[in-house]
């Protein structure tokens, strides 16, 4: 029985051999995830952040190995087993000290329930993190929101976004924020700029095939994305 590719590519992967890095790849997609959330808030103090992003960078650079196996593309021998499998431990004992205080407060009283509002908002600045998972860049992001009552605020958190539809500055979104932790937002492009992704793609293979030097399409891609190139600015 065949399955949908862990990197979301659309393949079916049949059952064999393929299928158990097609495995493998999606245990260390949910944990590249678990634990780049978990670096976004207050760790626990048995926690050092500094060991938190290593190891995310370590899943980074096991990743790719497993999705060329995934597609076929390498023989399973290719695949260093023991980095990868030093990494999904290692990223399993992270993720259980992280969440292990949590479980010790269980008697704590629970938490109010998130009291989520819907808010129209726009894209004041957006940064690279230079972190991506399945070539999907991980960025920071700061919108401004129009709530149906009151002032607007700004709120910005990093993020996964989808590299076919990269926001940029200026563009409209609507927005679903806790009243009571505004920085845990969710957002949709309301209306996302024709051809971007199709613009992104061309540039990104004029690039790779050496028509155009890493300076260009830097600045071609900051003047696409509607800014001036700077360090790691998307805005």
């Amino acid at each position: 029985m065949a399955r949908d590719c862990f990197c979301g590519c659309g393949a079916q992967i049949p059952f064999g051999r393929r299928a158990a890095a097609n495995a493998i790849g999606r245990q260390i997609t949910a944990d590249l995830i678990a634990l780049r959330e978990a670096s976004d808030g207050t760790l626990p103090a048995t926690v050092d952040r500094t060991d938190l992003e290593r190891l995310c960078y370590e899943g980074d650079a096991v990743l790719p190995r497993v999705r060329a196996r995934t597609h076929g593309e390498i023989d399973r021998d290719e695949i260093d087993r023991d980095t990868t499998q030093a990494f999904m431990s290692a990223a399993r004992r992270m993720r259980a000290a992280i969440t292990r205080p949590a479980a010790l407060k269980s008697n704590a009283p629970a938490p109010a329930p998130p009291e989520l509002i819907r808010a129209t908002g726009e894209v004041v600045e957006i940064r690279e993190t230079g972190m991506t998972i399945n070539d999907d860049p991980r960025v920071r992001l700061r919108l401004r929101v129009f709530p149906p009552s009151g002032e607007p605020f700004e709120v910005e958190r990093k993020l996964l976004v989808s590299r076919l539809s990269i926001p940029r500055r200026g563009d409209r979104v609507e927005v679903e924020y806790d009243r009571n932790a505004p920085d845990r937002f969710t957002f949709e492009l309301t209306a996302p700029t024709p051809g971007l992704a199709d613009e992104l793609t061309r540039l990104t293979r004029l690039h790779q095939d050496g028509t155009l030097t890493e300076a260009e399409f830097q600045r071609a891609k900051a003047a696409v994305l509607g800014g001036e190139p700077g360090p790691g600015a998307i805005s």
